[in-house]
């Protein structure tokens, strides 16, 4: 019997014990009614030695039935005091060891979370000073394109720059070189394939090397050459423009026009309808092997941008010495 209460789970442990319980309860029930039916059938018994035997006997067993049941709910009461008062007990000893192992957790977490915390402080604060740079940025970026949009600046370049694109769109450009040969190289490619493809007017403002003796000495100056080689330098140049126009077969509405400045250029022009770029060659003028620092300008909001640019050729008293033929 004890090991069937004792084992199992707490559900058929309950069911045992209520099953014992009620056992025992019946038992002391059929005793006491036992008891009592003894002591009412004794009163039939005539006066005698069995009348006093069935008594004795029946109050016997009445007396056990009673004391069964009082037993029973004596125990019953005592065994559920002992189990509150043990369920109570068990209750604050459970308490008392989750209180100690949140306190336990709670000196451990709170170191981690303070790392995490300053981990995410350190974070955040980078983010906000990338952040802020950012927008640092783009702010100067706006404004200095607010403040170069009235000219249309679009770059500064030392080399590489595409003049193909640069006349893409145009129907004529001007060209005002700093160096007689050295725009051959770096803009008539670009320009010399547009006028193949598509009607194009072209001006060349090359310096009269054959003007006056202050020009050619300050040309030769400029450009460290002797002022008989600056006229062959014209002569090659006028040349390779004609046999290059000729050889190309530019399109039948293209022309060429080569004009003549009776001033020096302190630096290159090169403008269309509505871009313009500045060559500035080197402080000491235009060399050999150097390129100039490239500046390109397009759509600009102030038209008085482009007409300074397209106002250089009449300052240089740029006069027209000669158209190419096809």
């Amino acid at each position: 019997m004890t090991s069937h209460l004792t084992s199992g789970s707490p559900e058929a442990v309950q069911s045992s014990l209520a099953a014992y319980r009620a056992a025992v309860n019946g038992v002391a029930g059929i005793v006491t009614a036992l008891g009592l039916l003894g002591l009412w059938g004794s009163t039939y018994i005539p006066d005698g030695a069995v009348k006093k035997g069935v008594e004795s006997v029946a109050a016997a067993i009445l007396a056990i039935g009673v004391l069964q049941v009082l037993s029973e709910a004596y125990l019953q009461r005592r065994l559920s005091g002992e189990l509150f008062d043990e369920l109570g007990a068990i209750e604050r000893r459970l308490a008392e060891r989750n209180e100690e192992i949140a306190q336990r957790l709670e000196a451990k977490i709170d170191p981690i979370d303070e790392q995490m915390r300053r981990g995410f402080d350190a974070v955040e604060q980078r983010l906000v000073t990338r952040i802020d740079a950012r927008v640092d940025g783009v702010e100067r970026l706006f404004n200095l394109d607010r403040g170069l949009a009235p000219s249309g600046a679009e770059a500064v370049e030392r080399s590489g720059t595409d003049w193909g694109a640069f006349v893409s769109a145009a129907r004529e450009v001007d060209v005002v070189p700093t160096n007689l040969t050295a725009w051959l190289v770096d803009q008539w490619p670009a320009i010399l394939e547009t006028a193949r493809t598509r009607p194009l007017k072209i001006t060349v403002h090359l310096v009269n090397v054959n003007g006056s003796a202050p020009i050619a000495l300050a040309l030769a100056t400029r450009t460290g050459q002797e002022s008989d080689r600056l006229r062959e330098d014209f002569g090659e140049v006028v040349t390779t423009l004609k046999q290059a126009w000729r050889a190309e077969l530019v399109h039948q509405q293209s022309r060429l026009l080569i004009h003549t400045c009776d001033a020096v250029p302190g630096f290159g022009v090169m403008f269309t309808e509505t871009a313009w770029a500045v060559l500035l060659p080197g402080a000491n003028g235009p060399t050999m092997g150097t390129r100039p620092l490239v500046s390109l300008f397009r759509n600009g909001t102030d038209p008085g941008f482009l007409a300074w640019a397209r106002s250089q050729p009449g300052l240089l008293q740029s006069r027209f010495f000669d158209e190419v033929q096809p």
